[in-house]
C-alpha cells in the first residue's frame, strides 16, 4: 500500500499589531475624521493644487455626497445614477464626520 503524504502545518504569519489607540477622545475624533474623509489629511499636507486629478475627483465627489443626498443640487435621474456608481466605485464614505466634532453636545 502507498504511505499517504503527509502535509506539514503551516506556520501562519505573525499577523502585525495594530498601533496602540487613540488614547484621548480628540484623537480618536481626529483619527475618526480622517477616516471618514479620505483626502482631507492629503489636502492639508500639499493644498489643494498639490492634488492629483484622481484625488481631485475624490474630493470634489466627496464635497457633494451630502447636498445630493438632500435633495439640494438637482439632478437629473441618469445623471444620478451615474454619481452614485462612482460613489459606490471609489468606496467614498456616505455620512461623514465634520471638523471638530464635539461628542455629548
Amino acid at each position: 500500500p502507498k504511505a499517504k503524504a503527509v502535509t506539514k502545518p503551516s506556520n501562519p504569519e505573525p499577523k502585525g499589531i495594530p498601533g496602540p489607540g487613540p488614547e484621548t477622545l480628540n484623537d480618536r475624533t481626529s483619527q475618526r475624521y480622517y477616516q471618514t474623509n479620505p483626502v482631507e489629511k492629503r489636502i492639508e499636507e500639499a493644498g489643494f493644487t498639490g492634488l492629483t486629478p484622481a484625488e481631485k475627483k475624490v474630493y470634489s465627489y466627496t464635497k457633494l455626497i451630502q447636498p445630493i443626498a438632500d435633495h439640494k443640487i438637482p439632478l437629473s435621474n441618469k445623471t444620478e445614477r451615474e454619481y452614485w456608481k462612482q460613489v459606490t466605485k471609489e468606496g467614498l464614505p456616505i455620512r461623514r464626520l465634520r471638523q471638530g466634532y464635539c461628542w455629548g453636545k
